[in-house]
């Protein structure tokens, strides 16, 4: 099992990944609360992407207009809140 990462450092590593997204690009984001926190930066950046995600809570996050949301279907695993498969 993994060490849990506070969620200070989270949003460290997310401040610095949105670094590397630009307008136009199209960007998976997997179940994991890090990319929930990337979400969080694209959105307050006002990037015009595409995210592509099996996280059923990403949509949340995902609601605003400059960015095109994909959720990928799949078995439905209610431990990640995401679909698999």
């Amino acid at each position: 099992e993994l060490p849990a990462i506070p969620i200070k450092e989270k949003r460290m590593i997310a401040k610095k990944a949105v670094e590397l997204i630009h307008d136009g690009d199209m960007n998976f984001l997997d179940t994991s609360t890090t990319n929930i926190e990337l979400a969080r930066e694209i959105i307050e950046r006002r990037l015009e992407v595409t995210v592509v995600s099996c996280m059923l809570d990403m949509q949340k996050y995902l609601q605003q207009q400059e960015v095109k949301f994909i959720l990928l279907g799949g078995e439905f695993n209610r431990s990640q809140n995401g679909f698999l498969g």
